[in-house]
């Protein structure tokens, strides 16, 4: 009986350790906030690179105008296409710094979402810019009233790098020289031993003359 007691309070407390990891990990997924990100680029002056827009609004997203802004004597934006409803102004009120995606979705996005693909044109010299968001509308999708959520957002800015590419390994090993192997003055710690091998093998041969010529001298005697 005492055995039958212990497991059934056993298998109570495991019930509760359950509920209790399962209730965490429910309310760690519902505290998720809306987030919208801007993605990193990198390409060779001269080049383009491209990067994302994204939003992910758990809620539903319903409304957007994002501003996206760079310094113009590092990248132009060339062109944007627009996914998910969103309307893309790569050159917005022609100042040359500003990227523009504004849209609405009426039944409301309610994941994670590309807003827009934005093709930066390096300039023809190294450099890095801040890719960096401005919210002027983030609203989530209800219906006949959306509620503004920008305060509620996690906004993560990007950047583009123009820079030559580094060149990369070929993986195929130099060719050693006569003393890398030890048999050179230009070797270090292997150099020694192989110019004692050097001498011991020298001195063979030295000895196998002396004694081939000894034989011989015993011969003629």
């Amino acid at each position: 009986m005492k055995g039958l007691k212990s497991m059934k309070l056993g298998l109570l407390a495991t019930a509760a350790v359950v509920a209790l990891v399962g209730g965490l990990m429910v309310a760690q997924v519902s505290a998720q906030g809306p987030e919208v990100s801007v993605g990193d680029g990198e390409a060779a002056p001269g080049a383009d690179a491209v990067v994302d827009v994204t939003a992910n609004v758990p809620d539903g997203l319903g409304a957007w105008t994002l501003d996206i802004t760079y310094d113009p004597d590092v990248v132009t934006a060339t062109d944007c296409e627009p996914d998910n409803g969103s309307v893309c102004n790569p050159d917005y009120l022609d100042t040359g710094t500003t990227v523009r995606v504004t849209g609405a979705s009426a039944n409301g996005l309610d994941e994670e979402s590309v807003l827009a693909s934005i093709t930066f044109a390096c300039a023809d010299t190294e450099g890095e810019t801040d890719l960096t968001i401005e919210i002027s509308v983030f609203a989530d999708a209800t219906v006949g009233d959306p509620q503004d959520i920008s305060g509620d957002t996690t906004v993560s800015n990007g950047s583009v790098t123009c820079a030559v590419p580094q060149p990369t390994s070929t993986g195929v090993p130099p060719t050693p020289r006569i003393g890398d192997v030890g048999f050179g003055p230009s070797s270090d710690s292997d150099g020694g031993l192989g110019w004692v091998i050097a001498a011991l093998a020298g001195a063979g041969v030295a000895a196998l003359a002396g004694f081939g010529a000894l034989r011989m001298r015993t011969r003629s005697s």
